[in-house]
């Protein structure tokens, strides 16, 4: 899917997966090292193999979302971590005047986590949200990534759900 050209402004890097590096030394980084880039789909793809196990099927996932967006935050010329933000309905949300999206498959290398980097994609991404007139964010997050919840201001909306074959998760929501 081409990028939408609402979100021209932001910094758009074409990186094959290949050109990935699977192994980072553990290093303290700076602002001026880091960037939140608009990529495509299949550019997140090493990043989500790496940090969400069991491993997805290859891109295109969400080719029945007819608007999204992929951001990675960028160390150099590195993905180092992932989200995908899809206009997709909450069927248990309450209607809110503006538009429903829902958080996919958000994954930072294993390397790399602790230290904000999904929280700076997530606030990039509620940014372009609010430039489209989005009410609420949401996701299915998996049970043993709910210690991001407070950092990220995200509230759990409901009890722990452990449908067969899916990681145990809860339903988190945002307003935008």
């Amino acid at each position: 899917m081409p990028i939408n050209e609402e979100l021209s402004d932001l910094t758009y890097h074409r990186l094959s997966a290949a050109s990935f590096i699977s192994v980072f030394p553990r290093m303290y980084m700076t602002e001026d090292a880091l960037h939140v880039g608009l990529v495509e789909e299949v550019e997140c793809e090493e990043v989500r193999r790496i940090g969400l196990l069991p491993a997805r099927a290859p891109a295109p996932v969400y080719s029945y979302a007819a608007q999204q967006f992929h951001l990675t935050v960028f160390l150099g010329d590195m993905i180092v971590s992932v989200a995908t933000f899809l206009r997709e309905d909450q069927a248990t949300s309450k209607r809110l005047e503006g538009s429903s999206w829902r958080l996919r498959a958000t994954a930072t290398h294993p390397d790399f986590r602790d230290q904000a980097l999904a929280s700076a994609v997530l606030e990039h991404g509620l940014r372009t949200l609010r430039r489209r007139d989005a009410s609420l964010l949401w996701a299915n997050g998996r049970s043993t990534a709910m210690g991001f919840l407070p950092s990220a201001r995200v509230l759990q909306a409901g009890e722990e759900r452990k449908p067969p074959g899916v990681q145990p998760h809860y339903q988190i929501e945002r307003r935008v």
